[in-house]
Parts: structure tokens; sequence; C-alpha cells
């Protein structure tokens, strides 16, 4: 497989990294998160354009949330999809694992999903993640969120410790987003 590149999101390609951002999810625009990211310069909330060659292929990047401060979280990521099935979504994620790695005060790199078994990503969680675990706490009455949460572990031998269905308010995320088509 051919080496990836990973270029930093700035000033200079935001435009390119909502145009992929948006080819996945085209009803959760998010150009404010990729400004703040920018504009806050740390190495633990950070978003990447990824090239082959010269071509750029997907979009894969990480945060921290203030609930805590030992795992860091998959931020949008995505593979366009004539670049699909090829195995790239796989190193992707796992060169983003590896860039988190390199925090020593870091302990879990996580992602939430709804897990759909019939998308090759979900497999991929699957294969790649070392826990997962149902994430229902922000369901109500009207709304099954059908998310999980999946957990690797960034040093050997490090007992795990469960998300245990802390609020991740992802509920109140996507209605703001929405607020914002």
């Amino acid at each position: 497989m051919k080496k990836l590149k990973y270029m930093k999101v700035d000033k200079s390609n935001i435009d390119l990294a909502c145009k992929i951002q948006s080819s996945e999810w085209p009803n959760y625009p998010d150009r404010e998160n990729y400004e703040n990211v920018i504009k806050n310069g740390d190495e633990k909330n950070i978003d990447f354009i990824v090239y082959l060659d010269k071509t750029p292929i997907g979009i894969t990047g990480v945060y921290v949330e203030n609930i805590d401060k030992k795992s860091i979280w998959l931020d949008w990521y995505c593979v366009l999809p004539e670049y699909r099935g090829k195995g790239y979504g796989k190193q992707i994620l796992l060169d983003t694992i590896k860039y988190c790695q390199q925090f020593d005060d870091l302990d879990y790199f996580r992602l939430d999903t709804s897990l759909n078994l019939k998308r090759a990503s979900s497999n991929m969680y699957l294969q790649v993640m070392d826990f997962i675990e149902k994430y229902t706490v922000d369901d109500t009455k009207n709304y099954k969120s059908g998310d999980y949460i999946c957990t690797k572990c960034l040093k050997p031998n490090l007992d795990y410790v469960a998300w245990n269905n802390r609020n991740l308010h992802l509920r109140e995320h996507y209605d703001e987003i929405h607020k914002l088509k």
C-alpha cells in the first residue's frame, strides 16, 4: 500500500476539509469545528486532510473532552467513496491511533458510532478497537441513538476503564448542527 500523507487543516485548506466532510455527511456542516480547531492550535485537538500522493482521499482528527482528560476521541473521519474498499480507511484509523500514542498523559483512544454492520467502517472498528459498549445516555422517549463507544488502549497492559455511559451530549451537538442547515 502506498504511504499516506497527513496535512493539518488550516486556513489555506479548510474549504477542502469541509468539502470532504460534507461528501459523507451533507446534512452536518461543521466548518465552525474546523475554525475552532485551527484557532486553538492544540496538538490533541487537531484535524488532518489525508493524501494519497497529491490526491486528497479523506479526513481524520482527534480531540479531548473536558469530562475525561485520559481519553482522546476520533473527530470527523471519512474516506472518499472512490478510495473505499482498498484498505485506506483502516490505515488512516491505525495512523490516527499511532499519532495519539505520542501523548504520555492519554490512556484511551475512543470513538462513537452507530455500528451499522452493513457499513465497512463498522466492521473495521470491530477489528481494530479493543472494547465496544452501548451508549444510551442521550436516548429519550422519542429518540434512540443506537450509538456505541469503541475504545482502544493506547498503552500496553493498561487496565481498561469503561466509558460507562458518561454523557457526551451527542444529542445536543447534533441538534445544534441541524440548526445550522
